[in-house]
């Protein structure tokens, strides 16, 4: 009698073997699972950090091209005004006029993808009116006045919002 019992001694040690495994697994399921979460999530952090970090080091370059071409558009209303001329064509003169749009072919990608940049038009506009007095190497006063309208405009505007970008990243 006691061998037709036997069966359920094998029983009981397969059942507690199988909820055993059960049950570390399950465990082992859970655990895992939360550390993933936990390491996604970090992850996810350190990369809008670091998206947060490209966007303020694009902005800082545009912004400080932009006060380069200041310069430069000052310079050459200065002569304008100066020598009483309402148009320089540096290619007739064999001259350059050093304006610059190296930083905007480099970071544009990251800067049109900021969100909330309110000046993204205009920044644009800027940049496409910079391009053709490159490309063309002839201005005139009206021009360069709206451009160092429209510059001191965006300057400003950069400013501001570089300024709001680093509290943020201290708070």
């Amino acid at each position: 009698m006691l061998e037709d019992l036997s069966w359920l001694s094998d029983y009981y040690t397969f059942l507690s073997g199988f909820a055993g495994i059960l049950t570390g697994g399950l465990i082992t399921w859970l655990v895992t699972r939360d550390s993933l979460h936990k390491q996604f999530q970090e992850q996810d952090k350190r990369q809008q950090a670091q998206e947060r970090r490209n966007e303020i080091i694009a902005l800082n370059a545009v912004h400080k091209e932009i006060q380069h071409n200041l310069i430069q558009f000052r310079g050459t209303k200065n002569i304008m005004e100066g020598e009483k001329m309402e148009l320089i064509s540096y290619k007739a003169s064999n001259l350059h006029n050093n304006y610059s749009m190296e930083k905007w072919n480099q970071h544009s990608d990251t800067v049109l993808f900021i969100e909330d940049l309110d000046c993204l038009s205009k920044l644009q506009a800027f940049y496409i009116n910079l391009s053709f007095e490159i490309t063309n190497q002839v201005t005139n006063k009206k021009k360069t006045e709206k451009l160092i309208e429209s510059g001191l405009h965006l300057s400003k505007q950069l400013e501001q919002y570089i300024e709001a970008y680093k509290k943020q990243e201290t708070a």
